[in-house]
């Protein structure tokens, strides 16, 4: 072993107490560490070369002093037997131990014998640089040991073996304050050995940081056990999956942990409930999934019950203004509830009524779905003939999907995307005003158009007024003879804002040319008529249709009667 390498092809040169060729570069101590070295010993002399290595990790650790950013290098194919408790014990702070190798080569230390063999952290800032450990004995109960602050583990592994389950693998005290776990993997073994407990356990500690985990096996506690509620936690870039079919959580929190997940996803054997108590933790990009080939869902605010998923409230089942601060940001009737409230509109039975996701979506809270409970009833589709239509909207019953929408999109008309709510007359009085649309309040019309349905055989003009004002809305313009389809439209250059009182003319032009100018009409609580106007009695109509925006809540536009 002491004429390999490692990780670094060029070698590792020493210069005083500068290593050249590695990882970690210090001016205190350096020391080697190589037990398949012909002239490895642990005695004084040794150590400082890695042709004259110590022969045990235990021993380079002694020869250290604290606090001189003193580094262990322990070469490929070390191993490093653990026997007992405390058979190895880090008890020099602020030491690196870099442990060098690739595979089954790296540089382990072995854990054997008694189920109590642990390696004892007792001193602050121990950092171990790519470890490999590995569990020789079935239920070890906690061999990595952390009794000290400001413990690192960077890249570290540990290998279970045939009918070898490791208990309890990492386990932190209240004492471990600062402990980072950079980029952890487990490998299981066969799984046959006796009921995994964690992983990795915290007690009380604060600022833990794990980070790049990737953990899947069968644990009876969690993954990740937090024992008494550590403070102020990260965990980041994690991938945590507990095969056990119980189901089990993939992290076990108290109810009073806090810190922060962020990209996390966690994989339970089946159901929903992914951790336990996240009460005080924050979530950010953090998912959970308990079924294969799942998409995981988003956990923000714990969802421990489908219930709160949908935001029914679960001190009364019942989602109405008055909790829906208590349902979960996101969910769906809070979503729902919030839309309604925005555009002031929807009179029937209103969501708070409803008691369950089923009532929300198809019924009253009282009647069954659409009296037939059915899916169809449920999403506002009339049974008798399995189609949508404005005579079997009204056969829906208050609360069903159809009708909720339809409320919301389309509460005088049928409502076009970018063009506003519709509303059509024909007027067919020839010769005479004819009043075709009744203005409430302040709109913006977006487009007036007219059809010819029926053409007329005389010369005729035809132009739009304001009736109220006796205001034009466009210069007369004459549609004689035009074969019926032909349409015409309010266009012109001007862009200015206009109301009742003052409407530059605009022109009535065919509709393969200009461009409509939208136009404000009517004033708040003012309603006004608009009329069309023919210059000569003729047998002909017209479909007048408009588009538009209510300026108001309260805005309307209605044919006339």
């Amino acid at each position: 072993m002491s004429g390999t390498t490692g990780n670094w092809p060029g070698g590792l040169r020493v210069d005083g107490n500068r290593v050249y060729g590695s990882p970690v570069q210090t001016t205190g101590n350096v020391f080697f560490v190589d037990s398949g070295a012909a002239n490895g010993s642990d005695v004084p002399g040794h150590g400082r070369r890695k042709e004259r290595p110590f022969a045990t990790l235990d021993y380079a650790v002694g020869r250290c002093t604290a606090n001189n950013g003193d580094v262990i290098y322990v070469m490929p194919g070390h191993v490093e037997s653990v026997i007992a408790a405390g058979g190895l014990t880090l008890d020099v702070a602020g030491i690196t131990i870099v442990f060098l190798g690739n595979g089954d080569d790296r540089a382990t230390i072995s854990f054997g014998t008694a189920v109590g063999a642990d390696m004892e952290v007792d001193a602050a800032g121990v950092t171990l640089i790519n470890p490999r450990f590995e569990a020789a004995i079935d239920a070890l109960t906690g061999p990595i040991d952390v009794d000290a602050a400001d413990f690192t583990i960077i890249g570290g592994e540990w290998y279970d073996g045939t009918t070898i389950d490791t208990t309890d693998c990492i386990v932190a005290d209240a004492n471990a304050d600062r402990m980072k776990i950079y980029g952890w993997t487990y490998h299981v073994g066969d799984g046959a050995g006796t009921q995994k407990q964690s992983q990795i356990q915290v007690a009380a500690a604060t600022d833990v940081e794990l980070v790049g985990l990737r953990i899947a096996g069968d644990f009876g506690t969690g993954v990740v056990e937090n024992g008494t509620a550590w403070v102020n936690a990260l965990l980041d870039d994690c991938i945590l999956e507990n095969q056990s079919v119980t189901p089990t959580v993939a992290i076990l929190l108290q109810a009073t942990s806090s810190g922060t997940m962020r990209d996390v996803q966690l994989r339970i054997a089946s159901g929903v409930t992914y951790l336990t108590a996240g009460n005080d933790m924050q979530f950010f990009n953090v998912s959970g999934v308990g079924t294969d080939a799942g998409a995981g869902t988003q956990i923000g605010i714990l969802e421990d019950t489908a219930t709160n998923f949908i935001g029914v409230d679960d001190a009364n089942n019942v989602a109405d203004t008055t909790n829906v601060a208590a349902n979960e940001n996101g969910s769906i009737l809070e979503r729902l509830e919030q839309l309604q409230e925005a555009v002031n509109i929807g009179t029937g039975t209103s969501l708070g009524a409803n008691k369950s996701l089923v009532d929300a979506l198809g019924t009253d809270g009282v009647t069954p779905i659409d009296s037939a409970v059915s899916v169809l009833g449920a999403i506002g589709i009339n049974d008798a003939d399995n189609a949508f239509s404005s005579s079997s909207v009204v056969a829906n019953v208050d609360g069903s999907v159809l009708e909720r929408l339809e409320a919301i999109m389309d509460p005088t008309g049928a409502y076009v995307p970018g063009l506003g709510y519709r509303v059509t007359k024909t007027s067919t009085t020839s010769g005479t005003a004819d009043d075709i649309f009744d203005v409430t309040g302040t709109i913006m019309a977006t487009a007036i158009i007219g059809e010819v349905t029926t053409g007329f055989g005389t010369v005729t003009t035809c132009k739009l007024n304001i009736k109220t004002d006796n205001v034009d809305l466009c210069a007369a313009t004459t549609i004689t003879s035009d074969a019926d389809g032909t349409m015409y439209f309010l266009s012109g250059d001007t862009g200015a804002i206009m109301n009742v009182t003052d409407i530059p003319v605009l022109r009535l032009a065919q509709l393969s040319g200009g461009a409509h100018t939208p136009i404000i009409i009517g004033n708040a609580g003012v309603a006004c008529v608009i009329e069309q106007t023919l210059d000569q009695a003729g047998t002909g109509a017209v479909l007048w249709t408009m588009y538009y925006f209510p300026m108001s809540a309260t805005a309307t536009v209605t044919a006339s009667a």
